[in-house]
């Protein structure tokens, strides 16, 4: 996968990561680390442990594990019961419900999904049967909750393998077994982790070579450097053939004056807009 932006992969089982890891021909890290991390260019899987305490810590881990970038992808894969869809069918949620806070969310999918879409209810618990016709788990919630605090709704998405229903209850899922049906799945996961690398590439344009000039040539705090970004992407949508002359900036200046001149340089440039 040949994209600048990071793709983060959280699965709670190895079996449900072993495909993937050789999919990606990933590696894993061997520095000391709370979970089982492995990564290859931008991708990233965390093996987290099974539950929504696990999955909320590994999702917070991955994202200060590589700097605390925002708005990259994020793709909890995994299996999941339902009382009748058939073994080894794939759904992406549009809807997540935490059974034991009744709160919900609804994944926004600005893309068409290369699988049906399904609910999700998330448990604490192993639930003994079906009662309602939705995907059963236990780590949607949690995923999708955290990963949204660093990470813009469209770009977090949940996709779920039927692993057991009525007629093959869980007790009989093997390791291997959940392999397999992840495994059968690959090309689904390789086109839903495009879409969102795509979009994150909308989302997180690259700026501008004067955005890194300033930031070499001045020293800004870092909310400074925040307040830079916004400046840069706007003057980017107003002036794409006209960056801001730097060298006349005086170089005695600090990072909160120059933020005040390019304030200034841009309010006259929205001012003098020509749609002619």
């Amino acid at each position: 996968m040949n994209s600048r932006v990071y793709a983060h992969i959280l699965t709670a089982l190895p079996c449900e990561a072993k495909p993937l890891i050789a999919h990606y021909r990933l590696r894993r890290r061997m520095s000391i680390v709370p979970f089982p991390t492995y990564e290859k260019d931008n991708v990233t899987l965390t093996v987290t442990g099974i539950g929504k305490v696990s999955m909320a810590a590994g999702v917070a881990f991955i994202h200060q594990l590589v700097g605390g970038i925002p708005n990259t992808a994020w793709l909890n894969v995994g299996i999941a019961g339902h009382q009748n869809h058939p073994v080894g069918s794939a759904f992406i949620a549009h809807k997540i419900t935490d059974a034991d806070t009744e709160k919900c969310w609804y994944p926004p999918r600005p893309f068409i999904a290369p699988c049906k879409s399904e609910v999700i209810n998330t448990l604490s618990m192993p639930l003994a049967g079906y009662p309602e016709t939705c995907l059963y788990d236990m780590e949607a919630s949690a995923f999708y909750e955290i990963a949204t605090r660093f990470s813009t709704g469209e770009l977090v998405q949940c996709l779920k393998i039927v692993s057991d229903n009525t007629a093959n209850p869980a007790e009989n899922i093997s390791s291997r077994h959940a392999s397999t049906i992840v495994e059968a799945h690959l090309q689904t996961i390789d086109a839903l982790l495009h879409k969102q690398q795509r979009l994150a590439e909308i989302i997180n344009p690259d700026q501008p070579g004067w955005y890194s000039l300033a930031c070499k040539t001045w020293r800004f705090t870092h909310n400074e450097k925040i307040q830079l970004k916004e400046i840069a992407r706007r003057w980017q949508v107003l002036s794409p053939n006209d960056p801001p002359k730097l060298d006349e900036f005086p170089k005695s200046h600090n990072g909160k004056q120059i933020l005040g001149l390019l304030k200034t340089h841009i309010k006259t440039q929205q001012m003098n807009l020509s749609f002619g």
